[in-house]
């Protein structure tokens, strides 16, 4: 029967971020601190010998299109934006296997993780790069071509790793070389950020707290340069502030953070995000699986996720 060829495919892989501080306010011109977690999403690329592109998802299922026809759907927007970013470069199709260690459902990142992944698989695929400025460059056009919005600041983390402070305009990426003792805690439910963007009226009032925010923005680098992780976490607690002034936090996050932080050892916190669901963050000592901890929490979907820092960002592998 003779040697069957293998075809040759292309992996990439991108971690999940989590924002430290400077959410909302990085979209205005203010920098932000973003940091990378060791939760991943994975692609493989398959190049086909036919015009059809199989994308395959553990998690969401599986979509089929050709390279003719690519156009945004649910659940694989991010994707499909990702692969427009070539459309004229697409002369066979292929099949896209994602895997992911972490539900899209927690936030973490996730539409800019697989976004990153893809472009980066297909760099790989088609021109031969690993250039991680092009990355950037491609995934933010698409997350951004998808929410219509974007800081860049998860793109970031996921292409570079590590903890950043980052600013979009002018581009400014500085890395911050520190261990954290966090913790993150899902609440249950998360609001699409585009969403809770839109619901955050930009005033003068907002202005000022986003002046606010980027004032201890820049407070919060110097801190973590120091490796002054008390200071930094006092600052986490007064940006949780803003971020309640700004109508991102409710009853439940509010609730959780302070019976998080009432725990021994705890130093301080706030949300994560967007606001209006996804995850706060902790810094401190807390017990392993301390959440949740009552039938109520665990029927609201409350839970602890265990992360830490990622110090490497995207990678790539051949075979």
């Amino acid at each position: 029967m003779g040697n069957l060829k293998v075809p040759e495919s292309f992996k990439a892989t991108a971690p999940g971020s989590i924002m430290l501080m400077g959410e909302h306010a990085v979209l205005y011109g203010s920098a932000a601190i973003v940091g990378a977690i060791d939760h991943r999403i994975s692609v493989v690329l398959t190049p086909r010998a036919d015009n059809r592109i199989c994308i395959m998802s553990e998690r969401l299922g599986h979509y089929q299109t050709s390279i003719d026809a690519i156009t945004l759907k649910d659940p694989f927007r991010f994707v499909l934006a990702a692969i427009l970013q070539f459309e004229t470069e697409l002369s066979v199709g292929f099949d896209l296997m994602i895997q992911s260690q972490f539900s899209d459902q927690l936030g973490l990142g996730s539409s800019a993780a697989v976004t990153v992944a893809v472009v980066a698989v297909l760099l790989s695929w088609l021109r031969k790069q690993k250039d991680q400025n092009k990355i950037y460059s491609l995934a933010l056009d698409a997350v951004r071509h998808v929410q219509k919005l974007g800081s860049g600041a998860d793109v970031v983390a996921s292409i570079f790793g590590g903890i950043h402070l980052y600013r979009p305009d002018p581009f400014q990426l500085q890395k911050i070389d520190i261990t954290l003792p966090l913790h993150l805690i899902y609440v249950g439910y998360k609001t699409p950020t585009v969403e809770v963007v839109k619901r955050v009226k930009k005033n003068a009032q907002s202005d000022a707290i986003y002046e606010k925010m980027s004032d201890i923005v820049r407070q919060g680098y110097v801190a973590l340069q120091q490796k002054n992780i008390d200071a930094f976490a006092k600052l986490c607690n007064r940006h949780q502030a803003l971020q309640v002034a700004l109508g991102v936090s409710d009853a439940q996050i509010d609730a959780l953070l302070t019976e998080a932080l009432a725990l021994p050892d705890m130093l301080g916190g706030k949300i994560s995000g967007a606001g209006l669901g996804d995850c706060i963050m902790v810094l401190g000592e807390m017990p392993k699986n301390y959440f949740p901890h009552n039938a109520k929490q665990r029927q609201a979907g409350i839970q602890q996720l265990d992360v830490k820092i990622s110090a490497s960002g995207v990678f790539h592998e051949t075979s």
